[in-house]
């Protein structure tokens, strides 16, 4: 991963990056993964890079899983209901009212125990990691288990704690059979430039912000969530910045997560 990270810095030097501001580069081109069984739902996997805590994040903008929630709303008030196979990755014009949260899709989330929205919009309302891998997995399977951590406790040789995974059916198998097909149909389309480099995942959703980037993998056995902040600072005195391209996030979020799975 952190030859990984070279790279990316060689590229940047390539987009009016200097080599002097590799010191700036390595403080704040951070990285997160966090890799849970789709089976049990155990966090298997868990790494970060941040080195300053106030850039650390433990939450993520709904606003990128928009459309991925709608048709999960859709789909679990009306499995019969038709999605357009083209809906996740269609690109439009989106007018405000598009991006608020509707009654349906509040009541929606709330089976997940993803409560208190701000209804006036998307992008106004945040979710944990371990919440979007919750929701994505239950999307795969149609079964909502809650990922956790700890397995047991033990106080000396009495187990103290010992974690019970309850498991609730979400999507009917028509629903999921549906939301398959608009996640490879995505995948397909989003990712068609790296095609060879993502033939051992099953599907995948990528979104950000403008200072952040989040890459939801599915590959059968895992489910993987790396998380990028790609705002680099080159300059704290006179506060100057700098954003590595969308497409690299892309592409290096793929390579990132190859290189996890191959541990």
């Amino acid at each position: 991963m952190d030859s990984i990270r070279n790279k990316i810095f060689e590229n940047a030097l390539t987009y009016n990056f200097k080599p002097e501001d590799k010191e700036a580069f390595d403080e704040w081109f951070r990285e997160k993964i966090i890799v849970v069984d789709n089976k049990t739902r155990r966090v298997v996997n868990f790494y970060s890079s941040f080195k300053t805590k106030k850039n650390d994040r433990n939450d993520i903008s709904i606003g990128g899983l928009r459309k991925l929630i709608r048709i999960g709303s859709a789909l679990n008030e009306s499995p019969d209901s038709e999605i357009a196979e083209n809906y996740l990755y269609h690109h439009s014009y989106t007018s405000g009212k598009e991006l608020e949260i509707s009654k349906k899709e509040v009541q929606f989330l709330s089976n997940f125990n993803i409560n208190n929205l701000k209804t006036e919009g998307y992008f106004n309302n945040y979710i944990s990691f371990l919440d979007a891998l919750k929701l994505f997995q239950t999307y795969n399977d149609g079964i909502l288990i809650d990922p956790f951590i700890i397995k047991k406790v033990l106080n000396k040789d009495e187990v103290a704690y010992s974690h019970i995974s309850r498991s609730k059916e979400i999507f009917s198998q028509n629903a999921v059979d549906k939301i398959q097909q608009c996640l490879r149909d995505y995948k397909g389309n989003s990712f068609a430039a790296f095609t060879n480099q993502i033939e051992n995942t099953e599907n995948l959703i990528f979104f950000g912000t403008i200072s952040d980037t989040n890459l939801i993998i599915n590959d059968g056995k895992y489910t993987y969530l790396i998380y990028n902040f790609f705002a680099i600072i080159t300059d704290l005195k006179k506060k100057k910045s700098k954003q590595i391209p969308y497409f690299w996030m892309k592409k290096e979020g793929i390579n990132y997560y190859n290189s996890v799975r191959k541990k």
